[in-house]
This record gives C-alpha cells, sequence and structure tokens, in this order.
C-alpha cells in the first residue's frame, strides 16, 4: 500500500506589484566643539553612532540618515572623548554638539 498523496495544480496570473514602505527615518549632524563652544570639526579623528543604525565616521558626519530610534554618540576629538545619548523620533532632524571631555 502506497503512502496518500495530493496534488494542486491553479494557474497564477502574474501582475506588476508596486509597493511603498514607509521607514522610521531621522537626520542627524554631529558638530564637534571646544569647551568654549568653537568649532573643532577638523580635529575629529572618530565618531560612533550606536543604536538602530550602527554607525561609525572619520569627521563628523552631517545630515546622515539614520533609522529612528535611541543612539549612543561618542565622538574623539584632540585625543579627548566626549558621549552622549539622544533620541530621534521619526522625521527629526537633529544636530549634536559634541564638546570632548
Amino acid at each position: 500500500m502506497s503512502a496518500p498523496s495530493f496534488t494542486y495544480a491553479t494557474n497564477v496570473t502574474v501582475a506588476d506589484v508596486i509597493v511603498f514602505v514607509k521607514v522610521p527615518t531621522a537626520k542627524l549632524s554631529v558638530a564637534a566643539v571646544d569647551d568654549y563652544g568653537k568649532p573643532i570639526d577638523i580635529y575629529v579623528t572618530e565618531v560612533r553612532l550606536g543604536g538602530p543604525s550602527r554607525l561609525n565616521f572619520t569627521r563628523p558626519p552631517k545630515d546622515v540618515e539614520v533609522l529612528a530610534g535611541v543612539y549612543d554618540i561618542d565622538v574623539i576629538a584632540l585625543g579627548r572623548w566626549g558621549a552622549t545619548r539622544v533620541r530621534l523620533a521619526l522625521g527629526e532632524d537633529r544636530t549634536y554638539s559634541a564638546p570632548p571631555a
């Protein structure tokens, strides 16, 4: 006695389908400043973004599009390190000024 089997055949019509996906993103810029608030972007050696998007830069990023969420931002400039945590909302466009510690 053989095992029961089932066969099903159908015709499928192929059509062009356009799918729109809305991704929750925000824009982030990082600016390094000294203890007096003066820009020191040219002295930055590393910027690390840790969060839904994990990115590393050798210069402060400007208008980088990232997934919305909470980010840990680390900035190294002039041999000093500064860090903070920011929350980016959907559609938000934020500039963070990072003073190295």
